[in-house]
């Protein structure tokens, strides 16, 4: 009769596997590989539901022998607890997946709206007026605030301070 019980653990843990398996084959996107697991893991299942009918129907079976069918009823165990304690970690990796995913797709979209300047920039030597596409001068201060999300403020170096207010410095 325990030979019974514990066949009985033994598939109803096979097939718990199964399950845990197929379910794997959603959150880590690895088909074939659950899938040939979940196979091999029931036809297991098939093979010692075959010794359970024929035990619970009197019929006779090759000698089965108690500690064999515990290691089969531990091995059985092992695997559910195997699947069911790795699926956390899939679901984990793909939820950092989908995180990474977001970042690169704002990273991407930042990206397109960092505004540049490239090229060759035409640039009065007297006044340092910019010329744009279009043939007109503009300030740089101007032309460049357009062009980029730079903002300006405005002081005298050193130079032009003794140049313009020459009474001024000491």
């Amino acid at each position: 009769m325990e030979l019974t019980f514990i066949t009985m653990g033994s598939v109803l843990f096979q097939v718990a596997a199964v399950v845990f398996a197929l379910r794997l084959v959603r959150i880590s996107g690895t088909r074939w590989a659950w899938v040939m697991i979940s196979a091999g893991i029931l036809g297991m299942a098939v093979r010692r539901s075959v010794t359970l009918f024929r035990l619970l129907a009197g019929m006779p079976t090759h000698p089965l022998d108690l500690p064999f069918e515990m290691i089969g009823l531990f091995t059985s165990m092992s695997m559910f607890a195997g699947i069911f304690f790795i699926a956390p970690i899939f679901e984990s990796i793909r939820k950092r997946e989908e995180e990474r995913e977001m970042m690169v797709r704002d990273l991407r979209e930042a990206l397109a709206n960092v505004k540049t300047l490239t090229g060759l920039l035409p640039i009065c030597a007297s006044c340092k007026k910019i010329r744009n596409d279009e043939g007109y001068w503009n300030q740089i201060e101007a032309y460049i605030g357009t062009r980029t999300d730079a903002e300006f403020s405005h002081s005298i170096c050193p130079d032009c301070r003794k140049k313009l207010y020459p009474k001024l410095v000491p």
